[in-house]
């Protein structure tokens, strides 16, 4: 939601004064997620995930085929708008593989892999935190800075 929220921000003509935008492992259409969970749990997916999930687009109106959802094309708006994505490599819901498309689409971003991490626990588990701390502290400290003088 940050990425879009930020990108919708710029279109409009800046009225938040955003500095910067932190994706914790992100994804980039809404089936990935509620797929991974269903398969995650056993669960039967490829005939009712379709389903629900275009039902549910068209009940949020945003249509069966959830237009203008895709992560990536919004970080893509983003500009010179510092981006940070961090994400665990070994999260079992969102892929890896779209943390980093996102990332590569935004023209300021940085991508952080944090080793052995999953989807729950970049913030609960002590091996972990430090990462997800860093990353955020250094976006918000870049962030804060004064702009350059130029």
């Amino acid at each position: 939601m940050s990425i879009r929220a930020a990108a919708e921000n710029k279109d409009d003509d800046a009225r938040h004064d955003i500095r910067a935008v932190i994706a914790e492992a992100p994804y980039i259409t809404p089936p990935t997620p509620a797929r991974a969970v269903i398969r995650l749990r056993g669960l039967p997916h490829t005939i009712n995930l379709p389903i629900a999930m275009a039902a549910l687009g068209v009940r949020l109106g945003v249509g069966p085929n959830w237009t203008n959802f895709a992560r990536d094309k919004h970080a893509k708006r983003l500009g010179e708008l510092p981006l940070t994505v961090f994400h665990g490599d070994a999260d079992p819901v969102c892929p890896i593989a779209d943390a980093r498309t996102i990332a590569d689409a935004a023209p300021n971003a940085r991508f952080i892999q944090i080793p052995g991490a999953g989807h729950n626990n970049l913030w609960t588990d002590p091996a972990f935190e430090p990462a997800a701390a860093r990353a955020v502290a250094d976006t918000l400290r870049a962030a804060s800075d004064p702009p350059a003088a130029t």
